[in-house]
């Protein structure tokens, strides 16, 4: 993610102001659109179990605020990296919620029987498991 910035690059290549170097002012919003990006993809489109997304959450809360406290941000402004920050670890809590929920309905409809066609192999192991607790 930091590798496509032009800012963060060129701050771990030692430019002192990549902005200059650029031709052109730049801002944080490439990093934490991909951060977003990176989240939304994670916890919607891959089919990734909400226990094994844990360090993508960790990784994603904690990538923003370290970079603008080691590397500093474009915009200069210590103290809207404190709001942006958190905001970011809402966004990754609320996905993973989500994620959660969803995940939790997938197994209450394969459960029933009323899920699609694929489930079938998952509700006869429940079936089962659920038979060799009764028994």
């Amino acid at each position: 993610v930091i590798l496509g910035d032009r800012w963060y690059m060129g701050r771990v290549q030692g430019v002192v102001d990549p902005s200059g170097a650029v031709g052109r002012s730049l801002s944080d919003i490439w990093l934490v659109m991909s951060l977003n990006m990176v989240t939304c993809v994670s916890h919607t489109v891959l089919p990734i179990r909400w226990c094994t997304l844990w360090p993508v959450e960790v990784l994603m809360a904690l990538c923003y605020p370290l970079l603008t406290n080691i590397l500093g941000s474009p915009e200069g402004l210590l103290e809207a990296d404190l709001p942006v920050s958190l905001l970011l670890a809402a966004l990754v809590a609320i996905s993973a919620l989500g994620k959660r929920g969803s995940e939790d309905a997938h197994r209450l409809l394969a459960v029933s029987g009323s899920g699609p066609p694929g489930n079938r192999a998952l509700e006869e192991i429940l079936g089962a498991e659920v038979l060799g607790a009764e028994g």
